[in-house]
């Protein structure tokens, strides 16, 4: 019998009727929950010459913060926000659960910088990126600040990424509370896309490679890239952070992502569900919630406030695909 993909959705205009649905959102009571919300891109400090968070609450400096508004909006603190909230929920009911620190570290936007230093700090990227996780090792202020109104304490809140075997060559040190897109891609490069060729469960799913790209084709025939010319995409990435805390104990897992990531993720979530199950690892469920940035800029759909939350499972997972109820 093929296995296949279940899919809830539910879509909100107010931000009162998302709040709602946060508030009736059942967790599964299995193993752990997490929760990716606060997620931010790098950017570079055309003062310091650092990579900085791009959110622009936490910049003195006018251009960061001006390209961090443009381009990243409130999206990084609102989704904090929520995913702290969500937690608070889960948590008071006993579920064992953490906020994840997603950072995009593979791209850094340069309209900050004078064109002759870009190349400059392109080519320093690497030790630019190790210098931001281990100097900036705490949480940014804004984010503090999120932690203080709902009165906790990021001890009790994150979910740590620590890894003893680090090394200082490493781009995350020994102890954080950041995930790295970069290192997400980078595994999936070296590890990954081996194993997917070469370990195929055809009757649910079939991996191939052209050109070099690796294309993800579903029993329906339906068929998606989980790379980039040529190296691991949006979607690849997303398949190894999934994999990554799946590792960890979690099968309830929560995105907070902006709206257009919304095919790579699905993407990503997709092929992921069917790869852990394939390898004869425990299910998950996973829901997506996109739009959340439309509270504040209404020109990122046609309506006012779109919201959608997307919750993915396998048909032979034994979870309860619906998220609503008391």
């Amino acid at each position: 019998m093929e296995t296949t993909l279940k899919r809830e959705n539910a879509y909100f205009t107010s931000e009162a009727e998302f709040v709602t649905f946060l508030n009736n959102f059942k967790p599964l009571n299995v193993g752990k929950a997490a929760i990716m919300a606060g997620h931010f891109m790098l950017t570079c400090d055309p003062e310091s010459k650092t990579f900085v968070p791009m959110i622009w609450q936490d910049s003195d400096n006018v251009p960061v913060r001006d390209q961090s508004k443009t381009y990243a909006g409130d999206f990084p603190v609102d989704s904090f926000t929520f995913g702290l909230q969500l937690l608070g929920h889960w948590k008071s009911v006993g579920i064992d659960i953490g906020i994840v620190l997603l950072i995009n570290d593979h791209q850094f936007l340069s309209v900050c910088l004078p064109q002759e230093d870009i190349e400059i700090v392109i080519s320093s990227a690497s030790e630019l990126r190790k210098a931001f996780y281990r100097e900036s090792g705490d949480l940014p202020n804004s984010y503090k600040a999120v932690l203080e109104q709902f009165d906790l304490k990021a001890k009790d809140v994150l979910f740590r990424n620590d890894k003893a075997g680090r090394t200082p060559q490493d781009t995350l040190p020994k102890h954080s509370i950041y995930f790295s897109e970069k290192t997400l891609r980078n595994r999936f490069d070296q590890f990954r896309r081996k194993e997917l060729l070469e370990r195929t469960a055809r009757n649910s799913f079939d991996v191939t490679e052209e050109n070099q790209q690796v294309r993800f084709v579903t029993n329906d025939g339906r068929s998606f890239f989980l790379t980039e010319e040529g190296t691991c995409g949006c979607s690849g990435e997303l398949v190894e952070f999934i994999f990554e805390l799946s590792s960890a104990g979690v099968q309830d897992l929560v995105l907070f992502t902006p709206q257009d990531c919304g095919k790579p993720v699905v993407v990503g979530i997709e092929a992921a569900l069917y790869l852990l199950k394939q390898k004869g690892i425990s299910p998950m469920r996973i829901t997506n919630i996109a739009g959340i940035e439309s509270l504040h800029d209404h020109s990122v759909s046609e309506y006012p406030i779109l919201i959608e939350a997307n919750t993915f499972l396998l048909d032979s997972s034994p979870f309860d695909l619906t998220t609503s109820g008391a």
